[in-house]
């Protein structure tokens, strides 16, 4: 059976348990007090706390899905704590199957990296601009960020009309003590530096998965530095988003483009 059938065979189980008054988010069986009438439902429950009138409001609504319903309200409000929870359910799933969200750690290093507009226009085809190194958490990784202002000279011509941005690992004083290959999942971003709806352009990197030697394994990118830049080696995109479109929305503010990089630390 495959992921998806996995999945829907699971809510679907997930489903019949609720119904049956099953408290599965606490990871554990309630005993089901006295089914309320609608007036007891909707009668204000006084001396009590709000989480406390909310928690008892959610059990009173589990409990209309434990006996034969008998009117339409019992119904929908069946459906709406069913529906509710299954979403939650359904998330949580989801995140333990597929394991790859790029928003699943609650630790997050964020870089910015202000490059000025005029240094862009400066650099020839196949010139690399590369930023500081900078640590990602105290007694971490050491990373920079790059990019082919002109563009990369070693890559096909197709490729000279778009923007582009690499991120790599480089040598730091903590590296015999770290673990590698470097696996840590990161984003590339090209900020939209907008506070009304802003569109940035981005990208997810999976070491694991994305920029791989030929014999399927984790490359020379993320592997331990020997050089300062690590040779410069990076791991990114050629395509990040059309030069033309940067100056269709706020990519460039104060003559500046902002690229973020973002990891998601253990």
């Amino acid at each position: 059976m495959g992921i998806r059938g996995l999945r829907r065979r699971s809510i679907e189980l997930l489903s019949f348990l609720l119904c049956f008054g099953i408290t599965l988010l606490h990871g554990k069986p309630s005993a089901l007090p006295p089914i309320p009438t609608e007036e007891e439902f909707d009668s204000p429950i006084s001396n009590t706390t709000d989480a406390e009138q909310e928690n008892a409001k959610s059990n009173a609504t589990r409990n209309l899905c434990t006996a034969t319903t008998k009117t339409k309200k019992d119904i929908s409000l069946c459906l709406q704590y069913l529906s509710t929870n299954l979403q939650e359910l359904s998330s949580r799933f989801n995140q333990f199957v597929e394991g790859t969200n790029f928003h699943d750690s609650e630790r997050v290093f964020v870089y910015d990296w202000r490059v000025p507009l005029e240094t862009m226009e400066n650099y020839a085809l196949g010139e690399e601009l590369i930023s500081e190194r900078f640590y990602i958490a105290p007694g971490g990784y050491r990373m920079f960020l790059s990019t082919f202002p002109a563009g990369d000279a070693n890559a096909d011509d197709s490729y000279l009309k778009y923007v582009n941005v690499f991120a790599g690992v480089a040598r730091g004083v903590h590296d015999d003590l770290l673990a590698w290959p470097f696996v840590l999942k990161f984003q590339l971003i090209l900020v939209d530096q907008t506070d009304a709806s802003p569109v940035d352009a981005d990208v997810g990197i999976d070491p694991r998965r994305i920029c791989l030697d030929e014999n399927g394994d984790i490359g020379d990118t993320f592997t331990k530095p020997v050089t300062p830049f690590n040779d410069g080696n990076g791991c990114g995109t050629r395509t990040l988003i059309e030069r033309e479109e940067i100056f269709t929305r706020h990519y460039i503010k104060d003559k500046h483009l902002v690229f973020r990089l973002k990891v998601f630390l253990p």
